[in-house]
């Protein structure tokens, strides 16, 4: 399977997994909660594996460029933390929230940081902005938590950013997955 098609394969199972869940739990809430019903448990765990699996397929193709190679390593790394937020779900004390909470900022800072270092390496600019976003999303959340105390944040508003983050990532994979093909047919030919 060529890896755009694979990407626009999972992204299809992420979408329909996620609207599965929503259909099942139709609140504002983030995919994290999802978790904490057995109902939502069951789409959220298959989501999250197909985001597991793109990331960790997408890293194991980028290492076998050698100049894409750390952009490889982070994009598993990514995918390492993915896993972790199913290990450790939205539920609990605040230190077990507070745990998954940075496990979920480090699976899409590390996401964001890979795509940073391809469009920095293939000076793609799209990819650039992509990645900028998202670390401008992830520092936006950041701030949000730290003044969370004296200025709570309605839960809709971490929903948003999540289903901003969420396609930014597809697509940036999407992107990807179509350089990996070209540099497949450059090496056979």
């Amino acid at each position: 399977m060529s890896p755009k098609l694979r990407v626009r394969n999972g992204a299809v199972v992420f979408i329909v997994a996620i609207a599965l869940a929503y259909s099942l739990y139709p609140h504002w809430v983030t995919f994290s909660h999802f978790a904490t019903h057995w109902y939502t448990l069951i789409p959220f765990v298959v989501a999250i594996g197909t985001c597991v699996a793109l990331l960790a397929l997408t890293g194991h193709e980028l290492r076998q460029h050698k100049p894409l190679r750390s952009s490889g390593n982070i994009f598993i790394a990514s995918a390492v933390s993915a896993s972790l937020i199913v290990c450790i779900p939205y539920m609990g004390s605040g230190a077990q929230k507070a745990i998954h909470n940075t496990i979920v900022l480090m699976f899409v800072l590390l996401g964001a940081l890979g795509v940073a270092l391809i469009a920095k390496h293939l000076k793609h600019v799209l990819l650039g902005v992509i990645s900028a976003t998202m670390i401008a999303i992830c520092i936006l959340e950041l701030v949000l938590l730290a003044r969370f105390n004296a200025h709570p944040v309605d839960a809709w508003v971490w929903t948003i950013l999540q289903l901003i983050l969420t396609p930014l990532l597809i697509y940036a994979l999407y992107v990807i997955a179509g350089t990996l093909e070209q540099k497949r047919i450059a090496k056979d030919s």
